[in-house]
């Protein structure tokens, strides 16, 4: 009997103890890959729009290329899948085959206890047992033992197809596995198909830009010099703003009030965690110096990030603040500052702005729409963010600020 209790405590164990694919959640993995799908959704709504367009931007090449990241790191993540699920596999096939060793030599004992059982099943031996103790006490305890037994046998088998019920489970739940990685691995080879597909779509697009080379020069200098009257603008208008406070015309000695500090360290505090300016978008120029898609050894310096996002999109602030300038400047659109304490967002590249100076803004108030770009399919948002310091102002990084 006490064989029997034990490999029921072992089957009990091998059901209720945690497998492999319990380790690193499966569901994190499943969220990133909904979330990258999504991505990759966007990015293709966004090319589909230009895509019957004669004319192919440098922007478009930034989109494809951001949409074959996307798809390398859904490739990944369904590779990791396919891993876990195959270590899942490995200790379903461990677990069955203990839980069959152990229902198996289950059976065997309790078939060994039925047949003796049945060798001495007439009520004289049973009598004899009883009878034959020394008093009164033991006699009862043997009356007792007798009738645990009979219990013991009656609940053995039910005890048994338990087991084998839940054996059956597993059983069942190591197949929806196998078909679960099927269905991961076919996904990882129409996605590879479509990497390599994205992939000469871009060198396509890219041999497509190089015939319009010197077309995409004189675009470049337009474009660097709207950046620097644009940041010119920008300076200008919070040497302005500050110098109504702290007569001065310039940053230098400045020194923030107490209410600035609170506010500028509350902003400090969500770093990381703002939202985007646009509900949707995807980040075609990153801040700083970026090599040219097309000129070789031809660099831009971006003082923020360029959003490609759908025609017309309306912007949001990320954080509460106040409306400190609403500007207007060519080749930037409507420009809008917001103060936050010492920190500035700067939202550019506007047709309309819902907004006014002086106002009061809450985090994700809409405060204006944006331009259409030159092919009228796509809009383009420029965002930066600054921060006041007695040394000057400077230009951060939105990317170290922006959450995911």
């Amino acid at each position: 009997m006490n064989k029997i209790q034990g490999l029921l405590i072992a089957i009990l164990f091998l059901l209720s103890a945690p497998l492999f694919g319990q380790n690193k959640s499966s569901a994190t993995l499943k969220k990133e890959q909904e979330k990258l799908a999504k991505k990759i959704l966007f990015t293709k709504k966004l090319l589909g729009d230009t895509k019957n367009l004669s004319e192919t931007t440098t922007k478009e090449l930034g989109i494809i290329s951001r949409q074959i990241s996307y798809r390398q790191e859904l490739i990944n993540n369904v590779n990791e899948q396919i891993t876990d699920i195959n270590k899942l596999i490995m200790e379903y096939n461990s677990v069955i085959q203990s839980m069959q060793n152990d229902i198996a030599q289950l059976k065997d004992q309790y078939r060994e206890m039925i047949q003796y059982a049945y060798k001495n099943r007439n009520e004289y031996n049973e009598l004899m047992f009883i009878f034959s103790a020394d008093n009164f006490n033991e006699a009862f305890k043997r009356i007792k033992y007798l009738n645990k037994i009979k219990e013991f046998r009656k609940n053995q088998i039910v005890l048994i197809q338990k087991a084998e019920e839940k054996l059956k489970e597993k059983i069942v739940q190591l197949e929806d596995k196998k078909v679960e990685k099927q269905a991961l691995i076919s996904m990882q080879d129409q996605e590879k198909l479509n990497f390599e597909k994205d992939k000469q779509i871009r060198n396509q697009t890219l041999q497509k830009l190089k015939q319009e080379e010197s077309k995409l020069l004189s675009q470049l200098q337009q474009q660097e010099k709207e950046k620097r009257d644009l940041a010119k603008a920008i300076q200008k208008a919070i040497e302005m703003e500050l110098s109504k406070s702290n007569a001065t015309k310039t940053t230098a000695g400045f020194k923030p009030t107490k209410e600035m500090l609170l506010t500028g360290q509350s902003f400090y505090g969500n770093k990381g965690k703002l939202p985007w300016p646009v509900e949707k978008g995807e980040i075609t120029e990153k801040f700083g110096k970026n090599p040219h898609p097309v000129h070789a050894n031809v660099f831009t310096y971006n003082n923020g990030v360029d959003i490609s996002t759908v025609s017309g999109s309306n912007v949001r602030a990320i954080y509460e603040g106040e409306v400190s300038s609403v500007l207007v400047i060519p080749g930037a659109g409507k420009v809008i500052i917001i103060a936050h304490g010492s920190y500035r967002t700067v939202y550019s590249n506007l047709k309309e702005t819902y907004v006014k100076k002086g106002d009061k803004v809450k985090t994700k108030q809409l405060i204006g729409s944006l331009l259409p770009d030159g092919t009228g399919k796509r809009s383009e948002a420029h965002f930066e963010i600054r921060q006041i310091t007695p040394e000057g102002i400077k230009n951060l990084n939105p990317a170290y600020w922006l959450g995911n």
